[in-house]
């Protein structure tokens, strides 16, 4: 691709019939209605999308043609007293045509380019290696860990090309017990739960009493929690909200949808007032519960920092060996003053179940 025939700009709506009809030739099966209902909400209707950009996403056109799309989210690290302006890059697509010619490494640099406090994930590999070639930043070992709630639904899937129908009666008695567990779970006395429809003040009470000294948090308060659940054109997002005598106490998000044939549940989000660290496992269960009830075979969540990790391991998750490193765009970590080290960051469950390709 020349030089002369290639642009960079920022997406603006009439481009959507034209990346959908491409997403689909790169994604075969793809939902192009999904994607379209994604594009608005995720890439301009963002709240901390800046006003002087039509959208959080550039394409690369060559004749007029689109040939390839890259998109990044909006977000804000919290680190040492200090609230930091970043970008998630996501969803880099390319023609197939034109694929293997260095066109995505290239959008990637143009997006560090305008944001240099850019974070990306990917998993280890070819795709990983090409970020640390290029100056990118690994935050190791792991900070998205993907995990799986009861075992018996894993020990079904793992064995069943090996003991065919007979995986499933071993899998059973384990499938009871996890389920058990977190069906005799209960809240603390004084506490009670309800389902706020929307995302008021009390949950920037909770997020504001959390503690930050030492960790890399992202900042989700009130407004982003509405954007990213209630606004959402996928869900429907279930919210819990416990309350004891004191004010709020903690909050679960969790969801069900279809993965693979599969009922699947998710827990998106999950944080307790530091005077009730005793409510988080109580908390857990009103969401397990509730997803047990609707039949989901397998449980998701996503704890980046450790305590919530050793929490769901109490508890019957299994850690995924699918784990994706988290790469900071070049000189980043020195210029925030950013830790290398991944049980110090302490990044959102809520941001990868969502139903697009």
């Amino acid at each position: 691709m020349s030089a002369e025939s290639t642009r960079f700009r920022h997406g603006v709506p009439d481009d959507l019939p034209y990346l959908a009809e491409l997403k689909s030739r790169v994604y075969r099966g793809a939902s192009q209605e999904d994607w379209l209902k994604r594009w608005s909400w995720e890439f301009q209707g963002h709240p901390w999308k800046p006003k002087e950009i039509a959208s959080t996403t550039l394409l690369t056109t060559r004749n007029a043609d689109i040939v390839a799309a890259i998109g990044w989210i909006p977000t804000r690290l919290v680190h040492g007293g200090r609230e930091h302006h970043a970008v998630f890059g996501c969803d880099l697509f390319v023609d197939p045509d034109i694929q293997g010619g260095g066109l995505g490494k290239k959008m990637i640099d143009r997006v560090v380019s305008e944001c240099p406090d850019s974070l990306w994930s990917n998993f280890p590999g070819a795709g990983a290696r090409s970020y640390e070639g290029r100056g990118f930043t690994p935050i190791a070992p792991v900070n998205f860990m993907i995990l799986v709630f009861d075992p018996g639904s894993v020990l079904r899937i793992r064995s069943k090309r090996a003991l065919g129908a007979m995986a499933s009666l071993t899998a059973a008695p384990l499938r009871a017990v996890s389920r058990a567990r977190f069906r005799s779970l209960s809240l603390p006395p004084g506490v009670a739960v309800s389902a706020p429809p929307t995302f008021g003040k009390e949950f920037d009470l909770i997020r504001e009493s959390l503690p930050t000294q030492g960790l890399v948090r992202l900042r989700r308060d009130a407004a982003y929690l509405q954007w990213r659940y209630r606004d959402c054109p996928f869900g429907p997002y279930h919210v819990r909200l416990a309350m004891d005598a004191q004010g709020p106490a903690g909050y679960v998000v969790y969801r069900t949808r279809i993965h693979k044939g599969e009922r699947l549940g998710i827990i998106n989000e999950l944080e307790v007032h530091p005077r009730s660290p005793g409510l988080a496992v109580p908390l857990l269960g009103v969401a397990v519960r509730e997803l047990l009830n609707d039949q989901v075979g397998f449980i998701r969540a996503l704890p980046t920092d450790s305590e919530k990790r050793l929490l769901f391991r109490r508890f019957g998750f299994i850690d995924s060996r699918r784990t994706p490193y988290l790469y900071v765009a070049p000189g980043a970590t020195e210029r925030l003053g950013l830790p290398l080290e991944s049980d110090r960051w302490c990044l959102s469950m809520g941001d990868t179940d969502l139903d697009y390709s």
